[in-house]
C-alpha cells in the first residue's frame, strides 16, 4: 500500500489523501496537487516526485516549486548541453552555486542551486549509495560518487525574492511529512496490519485514515490556541496527551462529546506547549528569522540530507 499526501505546512492540516497499491510510482501523484493550488503557493517535493511536466503546470498555476534535482536530467547552460559534475567542479570555488539554467529535452527554464555538504554528510551519502547499488549488485559510477558532494535543488523562485543561501533551510521544511508518517505509525499502527485479509484489511486501512483526519482537526485547534497565547505546540507532547488514558478512544466510543473534548484540550494547553528554554530553533524558526543554509548548528544533519 502507498499513502499519498499532500500537506500544508503553514497551517498543519491535510490537503490531500489517498492511498493506491505500492507498486504505482509517487510520480504518478505529481498533478494532484495541481487542483488545490492557490498563486504564490510554495510546492517542496523529493525526487520521488521529480515530473518537468507537473513543475511546468506549477508556474501555469502562478506558484512556486522547489525540488531536487535528478541527476541523470539533462543540463543546458545559455543553449548548450553540459555535464553536471563537469560544471559543478568548475565552480568549486563556490559553497553555494546558484545558476539559471534549462533542463531536459524540453530545455525547461529553471533555476539551478547546488550547495556543498559537509564530510559528514558526504561520507553518509556514499555509504548509502553503495549500499543500495550493492543490493542490485551494482558499482556506482565515480562520477555519480563524486556528485554526493552536493545538494542540487531547482526552483522557479526568483533571486530577488530569496537568495540561494536560504533555499536548503526552506527545503528542510519537506522534513516535517516524514515526522507526520512517523506519528502516524507510532501512533495509529498505520503499517501495522496482521492476520487480516481481503475486505477487512481495506476497512482497517480507511478506518486508521479517519483516524487520522480526526486527528488533524484536534491538532488544528490546539495549534490555534497556542497561537493564541503567542506559543508553540509540541506535536509530540499533544499526541502523546490525546492517546494517554485511551482519550482518543474513548472519544470514539462516545464516553464523551466532541465539545468536551475540545474542553479537555484547552484545560491542558499550557501542558503541551514546547519548552521555551529550548535552544535548538525548529525548522520553521530558522526560515522566520532568515537563516543561511551554513548558519545553522545542525544543517548539516546527515539524516536530514542523505
Amino acid at each position: 500500500m502507498k499513502i499519498y499526501l499532500n500537506y500544508n505546512y503553514t497551517q498543519k492540516n491535510i490537503a490531500h489523501l489517498e492511498i493506491s497499491e505500492g507498486v504505482r510510482s509517487d510520480s504518478k501523484f505529481t498533478d494532484k496537487i495541481i487542483s488545490i493550488l492557490q498563486k504564490d503557493d510554495l510546492v517542496l517535493r523529493d525526487l520521488g516526485f521529480f515530473r518537468i511536466d507537473s513543475l511546468k503546470r506549477i508556474e501555469e498555476k502562478e506558484a512556486y516549486y522547489l525540488s531536487r534535482y535528478f541527476l541523470s536530467t539533462n543540463l543546458y547552460i545559455k543553449g548548450k548541453k553540459r555535464d553536471l559534475l563537469k560544471f559543478l567542479e568548475s565552480q568549486k570555488h563556490l559553497t553555494i552555486i546558484d545558476k539559471e539554467v534549462q533542463i531536459s529535452m524540453k530545455k525547461f527554464s529553471t533555476r539551478l542551486i547546488a550547495i556543498r555538504v559537509s564530510d559528514d554528510v558526504y561520507n553518509q551519502r556514499v555509504r548509502s549509495l553503495k549500499k543500495a547499488y550493492q543490493q542490485r549488485r551494482k558499482t556506482p559510477k565515480e562520477s555519480t560518487l563524486k556528485l554526493q558532494r552536493y545538494v542540487i535543488f531547482i526552483t522557479n523562485i526568483p533571486k530577488e525574492m530569496i537568495e540561494a543561501k536560504y533555499i536548503g533551510t526552506i527545503y528542510r521544511l519537506r522534513w516535517e511529512i516524514e515526522l507526520c508518517f512517523k506519528r502516524w505509525k507510532s501512533i495509529f499502527k498505520i503499517d501495522r496490519l496482521t492476520g487480516i485479509n481481503g475486505n477487512r484489511t481495506l476497512c482497517f486501512i480507511y478506518a486508521k485514515l479517519i483516524a487520522i483526519l480526526l486527528f488533524n482537526n484536534f491538532e488544528q485547534y490546539a495549534l490555534s490556541l497556542a497561537y493564541q497565547r503567542d506559543r508553540e505546540l509540541s506535536l509530540d507532547k499533544f499526541f502523546k496527551w490525546i492517546v494517554d488514558r485511551d482519550r482518543f478512544q474513548r472519544l470514539l466510543a462516545k464516553e464523551f462529546t466532541v465539545t468536551q473534548f475540545l474542553g479537555m484540550i484547552e484545560k491542558n494547553i499550557e501542558r503541551l506547549f514546547k519548552d521555551k528554554r529550548r535552544k535548538r530553533l525548529s525548522s520553521l524558526d530558522l526560515v522566520l528569522t532568515s537563516a543561511s543554509f551554513y548558519s545553522c548548528d545542525d544543517i548539516m544533519n546527515p539524516k536530514i540530507w542523505a
